[in-house]
């Protein structure tokens, strides 16, 4: 496995809105910024991952579902219950003015493409692998975070104080804000 700056070079295939900002934010203030380096494959201009040299953390959605895993990686698999995920992911759409035109499509769309997901990043077998609950990362993201960095971290240590804070510094109110976001009035 490719190390740099201390860090295992990781990729984080994360269902859309499973907390990857938080999870991001989180670890790169405890690490700090330049030490974690990481892109995003959806970001125009970015690097593929094997030709970034700096880049330690890769964020995928793989909404093709055709990133292939390497041996090499480490994965970072996060996740979230459909209906919070699929609820947020409509609202943000909603917000950023690219509301379904069909929502009961879009989400047959959107729970097949989960399904698929689960499959192929949870069900199958795969080394290397930390998987993340949205709901235990929110219940305790203190926990949680630990285990990332953990994971993470050639030298497996973790400073709870520092996280403790980092974790506090950068949460935000999370879960069912819209009881029904995905119905347009």
């Amino acid at each position: 496995m490719k190390i740099i700056n201390g860090l295992y070079r990781t990729v984080a295939a994360t269902f859309p809105r499973s907390g990857n900002t938080y999870m991001i934010y989180c670890l790169g203030h405890y690490f700090s910024k330049q030490r974690l380096h990481f892109t995003d494959i959806h970001r125009p201009g970015s690097l593929p991952f094997d030709k970034d040299p700096d880049c330690v953390l890769l964020k995928t959605h793989d909404f093709d579902l055709k990133f292939s895993p390497q041996p090499q990686w480490k994965y970072l698999v996060q996740i979230r219950d459909p209906l919070e995920a699929l609820a947020s992911w409509n609202q943000l759409n909603i917000e950023e003015g690219h509301p379904a035109k069909h929502i009961d499509e879009w989400w047959r769309k959107q729970m097949q493409f989960y399904a698929d997901f689960v499959k192929k990043w949870i069900l199958q077998p795969m080394p290397n692998r930390l998987v993340v609950p949205f709901a235990e990362l929110m219940a305790d993201p203190v926990a949680v975070l630990s285990d990332v960095i953990t994971f993470l971290n050639v030298d497996a240590t973790v400073d709870l104080d520092k996280l403790t804070r980092v974790a506090l510094a950068n949460q935000r109110p999370y879960g069912r804000q819209h009881p029904t976001p995905f119905i347009r009035v």
